[in-house]
């Protein structure tokens, strides 16, 4: 083949029946396989795809969206259970070890019990409802989360406030966690202690009610 050839591909594989008459340029994360009796007139050029970084504070868009729906659940959280989301954000606050502790039993333990159940045809069910309402509690741990934020923000950590604080409180927790989330590298350490932090507190408080009553 006479003249140079320039690439962009996946992967590259000069056989050994090549005959190439020019220079060969080509753009791929690997370098190419030139077989044995490949010829090459010219240069062999190996270029590295440019991997784009990221750029700070990208996904602004989805971010908002999904404040926006945290919030509505969170507003309905506090509508129909002013006490216990107090209750959860009361025990992040003030048994914040036993939070973390049983959070990551609850985060790693449940999916493993789930796929052991699911081994028996009778457990597949449970499982399944069970990994729904796993990831429903890892999705809700945010509201508890940000709710601890702004109740700190605004110097009001009482177990009964009014649920217009506590909505309030609840914003601009969220407006912070969801801030921290968009820093690159931070996000998903912020969501993992998002995750640990609620679950864990959501038993402790519920312990807590219990003992209580």
């Amino acid at each position: 083949m006479k003249g140079d050839i320039e690439l962009d591909v996946d992967t590259l594989t000069v056989a050994s029946t090549a005959d190439i008459g020019g220079n060969l340029t080509y753009t791929c994360e690997d370098e190419a396989d030139i077989q044995s009796g490949a010829k090459v007139g010219g240069e062999t050029t190996h270029n590295v795809p440019e991997v784009e970084e990221p750029a700070p504070f990208s996904g602004i868009g989805g971010k908002i969206v999904g404040f926006l729906m945290a919030l509505l659940t969170g507003i309905v959280i506090i509508l129909i259970a002013p006490r216990r989301s107090a209750s959860i954000a009361y025990s992040i606050r003030n048994k914040p070890w036993a939070s973390l502790g049983w959070g990551a039993v609850i985060l790693f333990a449940t999916p493993v019990a789930a796929i052991i159940v699911c081994f028996t045809v009778i457990g597949i069910p449970v499982a399944l409802i069970a990994l729904v309402l796993y990831a429903i509690a890892i999705y809700i741990s945010q509201v508890f989360v940000g709710l601890l934020i702004g109740r700190w923000i605004i110097g009001r950590f009482r177990e009964t406030d009014s649920k217009a604080i506590m909505v309030g409180a609840l914003a601009s927790g969220l407006v912070i966690l969801k801030l921290l989330s968009l820093i690159p590298y931070l996000g998903f350490w912020v969501g993992l202690a998002i995750a640990l932090f609620g679950l864990g507190a959501m038993l402790v408080s519920e312990t807590r009610l219990r003992a209580e009553t």
